[in-house]
C-alpha cells in the first residue's frame, strides 16, 4: 500500500504513513495473543499504542478517534497490565470457553452461577488443558536421519506448479474485478470528502 502511494502524496505524508504501519505491526501480534504477555512486552505495546495514536492524530489530522482507537490508547495496556493479557479475553476465546459451557451444560448446572464458575474451573484442571506454551514445551522433535532430503520429483504435489488452481469462469473474474475498481474507487472519495471537509472547517 505504500508503495502504491508513491508519488500520490508527499514524501513527508507518505513516511509517517509507512510509520504507522510498521507500528501497528508491532503492536497487532501482542493485543491478540490469547497468553500471559512478558512485561518488558507489555510496557513496549503501551508506548506502541501511545505512538500509533499520537501519530495518526498528528499526521492525518482529518481521522476521527473512534472508540477503538479511544480504548487502544487510553485503556488496552492498562487492562494488559492488570490482567497479563487481552487476547485471553478477546471475542474468539470467550467464544470458545461459552461453546465449551454449552457442550457440557448438563455437568456445570448448579444451583448457583458461581457454583457453575466453580465447576468448569475444576473440569478444566482436572483435563489438564494444554496451553500454546506446553504444547509446544511437548511436541515431538523429528530426529535428524543423517543424510540429505530427498528432493521432490517432477510430479510431487508438494511442488508449487504441481497443485492444481481453483477455476473460475470468465464471468466470475470479470465480475469480481469490477466490483473491487468501485469498491475502490467509492473508498477514495469518501476519503476525498472526508479530508475536503476538514481543510474546509480550517
Amino acid at each position: 500500500m505504500c508503495q502504491t502511494l508513491h508519488g500520490l502524496v508527499s514524501d513527508e505524508r507518505q513516511d509517517a504513513y509507512r510509520h504507522v504501519w510498521a507500528l501497528w505491526r508491532n503492536i497487532l501480534p501482542t493485543l491478540n495473543r490469547a497468553e500471559i504477555i512478558p512485561r518488558d512486552e507489555q510496557l513496549r505495546f503501551a508506548a506502541d499504542c501511545r505512538a500509533f495514536v499520537e501519530l495518526l492524530r498528528s499526521a492525518f489530522p482529518w481521522l476521527q478517534i473512534s472508540p477503538k482507537l479511544h480504548m487502544l490508547l487510553c485503556h488496552a495496556a492498562e487492562f494488559m497490565f492488570k490482567f497479563g493479557s487481552i487476547g485471553l479475553y478477546g471475542e474468539h476465546a470467550v467464544e470458545a470457553w461459552h461453546g465449551h459451557c454449552n457442550q457440557h451444560a448438563a455437568q456445570f448446572t448448579p444451583e448457583t452461577e458461581l457454583q457453575s464458575c466453580v465447576r468448569v474451573l475444576r473440569s478444566t484442571a482436572l483435563a489438564s488443558s494444554a496451553t500454546d506454551a506446553l504444547l509446544r514445551l511437548r511436541a515431538p522433535i523429528r530426529r535428524r536421519t543423517g543424510r540429505p532430503n530427498r528432493p521432490a520429483r517432477t510430479g510431487d504435489r508438494r511442488r508449487k506448479e504441481n497443485k492444481p488452481g481453483v477455476r473460475h469462469c470468465r464471468a466470475t473474474t470479470a465480475k469480481g474485478a469490477t466490483e473491487r475498481k468501485a469498491w475502490a474507487k467509492a473508498l477514495f472519495f469518501d476519503a476525498l470528502e472526508r479530508v475536503e471537509t476538514y481543510q474546509g472547517k480550517e
